[in-house]
């Protein structure tokens, strides 16, 4: 794999890493890690075994069936064993500091002074990519993270960049007025910087590269979030706070919490996150530390590590499987820790948050993109000197979506094997027989015990982590007792009718990057509009009417396949009028799927809210062109930003046609012709002295 040598990525890296650099894992941690495979490799030999000895193929065809069959069954075990496992460490891992009496360190010292040093200029950049995202909401997620890193004490120790891809010129142009608000305020003048990049190549990396190879040397730490990501003043003291205690750690990961729900879609993965998701986390920190992972936010890095370690090579072959690395931040946490450095996964730091996709269409539109970008991390599974730590995170980001079309192609096989004429498994292990009477409970045998025994290690395995989550909330005494069990079974029911689809729609798009097909990584819709059933139709039509005319079979030639399957049928057959009530509002009862208060939003995600609606309002609709000619103060600021950017200012001529459009005022501009108005600074002084002295004549 040449391709991946460090002489051809990017010059950033100064020397070639070797395994001597890898950080040791004590005795603990391996003793910890080789009991965990133990646990794991026990329970799948023992469910492969299982499955192995009841099979009877009878023929060369069954024997070919039957492998495939065991083998896709390895693989969905073996997997849903893994998170078994790694659930059951995390909750003893949550069990032991509960009862240390450890606590979520917040920071700032008991007197109220920050645990870390405010005084000289700030070490730690905060830097927020942005590519087409609502310049308001980015903007109040700003101001409410440094108000509250203000009420911490602390605001001296950060600046905040907030790094702009956008191509579109009206936002850019919203952007900048966000920028000039945040500034006006006293408290924030020479704290925020804003910079947009008019060719943002190598996407978010690239604009992570750029900002540290002309400011990067200024700070010691860089916190990295994203567009929807907001973080309390106490998580950032504390993070800076561990990185100044062990100057051997490159990159500490929080784990953010999904709140801000709305729609019932967002309010069951934010229940599911803050239940279920921070025992997986514990587990993750308890296994994987200090060979940690990264996700692309809401973390703190060492800028001297990560200018050392990082820079990017290019995937062999052609996109959408080779060429540009699009989920970088998984390869990033592995070029650290092949240096040497620690990369750590923080759980217990609290205050760290994030929103997701309102609707299940949006959702699974999302995952299509890290979809592509995770597959790419199949190359790096054998490339040189990467720890085996790191090789198992980019295993198990690959198997986050691989595990759908093996899910797929074990119930296609077993409805093929089912139908047609060959015998795989033995009568005796038959639990249910339909019969005149309908269906009937078969006489016990050996053999239906042992299928029942595994059945019931998979649901074990399935529901335990939820399960675990519920005890584990219980025992913190933060949810009342009715509310969490309500809401446990309503998440429950929604994630067994939607994986069907979920499953269903990444099968598609890996066989569609398979064949060459890669995706757009358009900007993701945050906002809460309500989901037409006509975009629900578009998007599950063909999986609706796959069920119904499964289902109408059924209902003719009754067969115990349609039985089995009756569950994922379900899924799919209600997966449109599903996405609707989902992806809306729910009104009445505020109180399903939230947790700690009624509104289950934290004070400053709610701070984050209001501050949307203020700077919503000082952005007015309507052409910038003409926004910004009717605007003085907003024209000297744009005007400002093309001369400080050295790309920024095309100074290109604009052709006459264009410049009349804009005197008329009654044709609007194409998006070519506004942008090249925009990035042209003769251009726009031209048109604010013409319409001067229009308006003087007048």
């Amino acid at each position: 794999m040449s391709s991946l040598n460090e002489s051809e990525s990017c010059h950033l890296i100064q020397e070639r890493p070797r395994r001597s650099h890898w950080v040791v894992a004590g005795r603990r941690l391996v003793w910890l890690r080789r009991l965990y495979l133990s646990l794991v490799a026990v329970s799948a030999i023992g469910g492969i075994g299982i499955v192995v000895s009841l099979l009877r193929p009878d023929s060369v065809t069954a024997y070919v069936a039957a492998t495939a069959l065991v083998v896709l069954f390895a693989l969905l075990f073996t997997w849903i064993a893994s998170n078994f496992w790694m659930t059951v460490f995390g909750l003893g891992r949550l069990i032991s500091d509960r009862r240390a009496g450890a606590k979520a360190k917040t920071g700032v010292e008991a007197a109220g002074r920050p645990a870390i040093d405010t005084l000289g200029p700030p070490r730690t950049a905060i830097v927020m990519p942005i590519y087409n995202e609502d310049p308001a909401r980015v903007a109040a997620g700003i101001q409410a993270t440094l108000e509250s890193v203000e009420e911490a004490g602390a605001l001296g120790a950060f600046d905040f960049y907030m790094l702009s891809d956008t191509k579109d010129a009206d936002i850019a142009i919203r952007e900048e007025i966000a920028w000039m608000e945040l500034i006006s305020q006293p408290s924030f003048r020479n704290r925020v910087f804003y910079r947009r990049r008019e060719s943002p190549t190598e996407r978010k990396s690239g604009n992570i590269k750029e900002f540290l190879e002309k400011w990067g040397h200024r700070y010691e730490y860089m916190v990295v979030l994203d567009a929807d990501s907001v973080m309390t003043g106490s998580a950032l003291v504390e993070l800076v706070r561990r990185m100044d205690a062990d100057p051997r750690c490159g990159l500490i990961q929080t784990w953010p919490q999904i709140t801000n729900g709305r729609t019932l879609f967002t309010r069951m993965h934010q229940f599911a996150s803050r239940t279920y998701g921070r025992i997986l986390a514990y587990g993750m920190a308890t296994l994987i530390n200090p060979h940690g992972n990264y996700w692309g936010h809401n973390s703190i890095i060492r800028v001297s590590a990560f200018m050392q370690s990082c820079g990017l090579p290019h995937l062999p072959g052609p996109a959408p499987i080779g060429g540009e690395i699009l989920s970088h931040d998984f390869v990033e946490a592995a070029f650290l820790v092949r240096r040497g450095w620690k990369v750590e996964l923080a759980p217990d730091i609290e205050g760290s948050y994030e929103e997701m996709p309102p609707n299940i269409v949006q959702h699974v539109a999302r995952d299509q993109r890290w979809c592509q970008g995770n597959l790419q991390h199949a190359w790096l599974l054998a490339a040189r000197d990467i720890h085996p730590a790191s090789r198992i995170n980019f295993l198990t980001g690959i198997l986050a979506y691989a595990t759908s079309p093996i899910w797929f192609l074990f119930v296609a096989v077993a409805a093929v094997i089912s139908f047609s004429d060959h015998s795989l498994f033995s009568p005796a292990t038959v639990l249910m027989r339909q019969s005149e009477a309908g269906w009937t409970v078969a006489a016990s045998t050996v053999e239906s015990w042992l299928v029942a025994g595994l059945l019931g290690a998979t649901l074990i395995f399935i529901l335990s982590p939820k399960l675990m989550g519920i005890v584990a909330a219980l025992a913190a005494r933060r949810e009342p007792v009715l509310r969490l069990l309500r809401n446990f079974v309503t998440e429950a029911v929604l994630s067994v009718l939607i994986a069907p689809t979920v499953m269903l729609r990444h099968s598609i798009f890996i066989a569609r990057l398979l064949c060459g097909h890669g995706v757009n990584w358009n900007p993701q819709q945050r906002d809460e509009s309500r989901l037409s059933w006509g975009e629900a139709t578009k998007a599950f039509y063909a999986q609706t009417v796959l069920a119904a005319v499964i289902i109408v079979t059924g209902l003719i030639w009754p067969t115990g396949v349609h039985l089995w399957l009756s569950p994922i049928l379900a899924g799919l057959l209600v997966s449109i009028p599903l996405a609707v009530w989902t992806g809306r509002v729910p009104g009445g009862d505020r109180e399903t799927l939230m947790l700690d208060d009624r509104s289950g939003i934290p004070p400053v995600m709610r701070r984050t809210n209001a501050l949307s609606e203020t700077f919503a309002g000082k952005m007015p609709p309507g052409d910038p062109v003409v926004r910004i000619l009717d605007d003085p103060k907003l024209a000297s600021l744009h005007l400002f930003m093309l001369a400080t950017e050295p790309d920024g200012d095309s100074c290109r001529s604009v052709e006459g046609g264009v410049m009349a459009k804009v005197h008329d005022g009654r044709e609007p501009l194409s998006d070519a012709e506004r942008a090249s108005i925009l990035s042209n600074s003769v251009a726009l002084r031209r048109l604010q002295a013409e319409r001067a002295v229009r308006s003087g004549r007048s």
